[in-house]
């Protein structure tokens, strides 16, 4: 039996789906093609023969399905391309016969229910693996087939790259999707390298529905996957040629931190990586079973919370009990006295050239008890000379503001025994050197903000390339906005919206559905040059 023997068993199926084909067909074929390398080579696809039972069949009541090709083909990863919409509890049985594929299904199937399957690569020839691409199988269960079609494009609006691969899932329109365990989808589409999806024959009604990352092929919306607002009661549309739907994936709030990459040491300390979101958002907690002190604090750029036991060293594993929200555990925390060193060492966070506008920062190993003294001694050109006052940062980070001035070379000493830590250890002397930059060495950028989208709280912040914050503008409106003194380097922009007024870029809360924080990444990097006012122009409307 060829092709068009088995399509005209279908009848007007045929010509009143064929839309939706194309549009499904358009949608997941948007694969780069190869350029051509040199020699003879078959480039043609393998091509359906047939399907049995015939394609969009009705009554649909058969255990398997058989493609027949027009040549031999092997299957390629198909199990991880295969969609089929709406999913099976259990995976089928795919094997190739002859010049044709076998799917044995596992289980029954739902009554009066259009069912699609998108082998997307899955099925390539045996000679050259050319891919069977845009293949699709539709059979319905009942009566009839489902028209609808529901179709658009994710993206990722932090950088603007399309949102490839995603998973559009669509659920009952009663469906909560912000339980701890949501149901597996009713229907669901996979974006394609463009980020354009398209899910076809769906029922005449309302769905709720979410874009999501899924790394982990689980259908749950797990807290370190990008994932979407959910849009709520949308319907397909019988216009197959209509893209309307958008989805904007954003990376979540973070709720606790992840417990496998705890990092303790032999003095009493516990390092936390944190991420800014878990701050005010959930309880964090520390005690000791034997009811000796600690102290927690952050290091100064809030990236790791530090828990630090505090006293004498008992010489032996302290249990420590600690919990984030409701997630708890114990860790056994070695606290021994010949781990600590009888003189402390204060490091310094100055590199050898710095602004006249910065301020110096230094470090303790452990928690600092007091001060002995806080007096800074500082000397500029072997010419003029000074006094500066250490501040507490927290209890391990301390900083000194000096007046400095550009262009001079400085001399930093703290002095032996400014501080003392809990066991009595004192430090030793610390000298510094350090070079001011030349204003002419700097660069400034002047921002031209140019929308009616300005809003309020807007903060402008500028990044290195490893991601430190270099500088930042506040309650930035539409006008001209200088950051001046710039190191010579090439910079990243970031627009935001501060609107909750916490001073950061809040992600997306998918379990109280807040979304995330207006955003806008200037595609093009800034390049801060040597005496040069670098002229920003940011139109955040286009």
């Amino acid at each position: 039996m060829d092709l068009r023997n088995a399509l005209n068993k279908t009848g007007s199926y045929f010509y009143r789906w064929t839309g939706l084909l194309v549009l499904c067909a358009w949608i997941i074929s948007c694969a780069q093609q190869k350029p051509l390398t040199g020699g003879e080579r078959d480039f043609v696809a393998p091509m359906p023969q047939f399907f049995m039972p015939p394609l969009f069949t009705t009554e649909f009541n058969s255990k398997s399905i058989y493609i027949q090709f027009d040549e031999y083909v092997q299957l390629n990863n198909v199990y991880q391309e295969l969609i089929i919409s709406p999913p099976l509890v259990k995976q089928p049985e795919i094997k190739v016969k002859k010049k044709g594929v076998v799917i044995e299904l596992q289980e029954d199937l739902k009554a009066n229910t259009t069912y699609t399957f998108n082998f997307g690569e899955g099925i390539v020839d045996v000679n050259e693996s050319n891919k069977a691409e845009n293949l699709l199988y539709v059979f319905s269960t009942g009566a009839t087939l489902d028209s609808m079609s529901i179709s658009g494009n994710g993206f990722y609006p932090n950088s603007g790259e399309k949102a490839s691969s995603v998973k559009i899932m669509l659920y009952d329109d009663s469906t909560s999707l912000t339980d701890i365990k949501i149901p597996m989808p009713l229907y669901f589409g996979k974006a394609n390298k463009e980020g354009s999806f398209a899910i076809g024959f769906l029922p005449d009604k309302s769905f709720n529905a979410i874009a999501l990352e899924d790394l982990n092929g689980n259908y749950q919306v797990d807290t370190d996957e990008r994932v979407s607002i959910i849009k709520k009661e949308i319907k397909g549309s019988a216009d197959s040629i209509l893209l309307s739907n958008d989805f904007e994936l954003f990376p979540q709030v973070p709720y606790t931190p992840d417990l496998s990459s705890l990092d303790v040491d032999s003095l009493g300390s516990l390092f936390i990586p944190w991420k800014k979101g878990y701050n005010g958002r959930i309880d964090f907690d520390a005690r000791l079973k034997s009811g000796r002190s600690l102290k927690t604090l952050f290091n100064k750029n809030k990236d790791t919370l530090f828990v630090l036991l505090h006293g004498i060293p008992t010489n032996a594993e302290e249990e420590l009990y600690y919990s984030f929200g409701e997630e708890k555990d114990t860790l056994m925390v070695p606290f021994f006295e010949e781990a600590f060193s009888k003189k402390m060492k204060i490091s310094a966070g100055v590199g050898a050239k710095i602004k006249s506008t910065d301020s110096l920062f230094f470090r303790a190993p452990v928690a600092i008890n007091s001060f002995k003294s806080q007096v800074v001694e500082w000397k500029k050109d072997s010419t003029e000379s000074g006094i500066g006052l250490l501040e507490t940062f927290d209890s391990v980070h301390f900083k000194v503001k000096l007046p400095l001035k550009p262009a001079s070379n400085y001399k930093v000493l703290i002095p032996p025994g400014a501080f003392e830590d809990a066991l009595g250890n004192t430090n030793d002397s610390l000298k510094i050197s350090f070079t001011t930059y030349k204003l002419e060495d700097l660069g400034n950028i002047i921002f031209e903000v140019d929308s009616s989208l300005v809003q309020e709280n807007a903060i402008l912040e500028l990044r290195n390339k490893s991601g430190d914050l270099m500088g930042r503008l506040e309650n930035v409106q539409a006008g001209k906005w200088e950051l001046v003194s710039m190191q010579p380097n090439e910079y990243s922009v970031l627009y935001f919206v501060d609107k909750n007024r916490n001073g950061e870029w809040d992600a997306l809360n998918f379990k109280e559905q807040l979304n995330a924080e207006f955003i806008y990444p200037f595609p093009d990097k800034v390049n801060v040059r040597a005496n040069w006012d670098v002229k920003v122009k940011l139109e955040l409307g286009k």
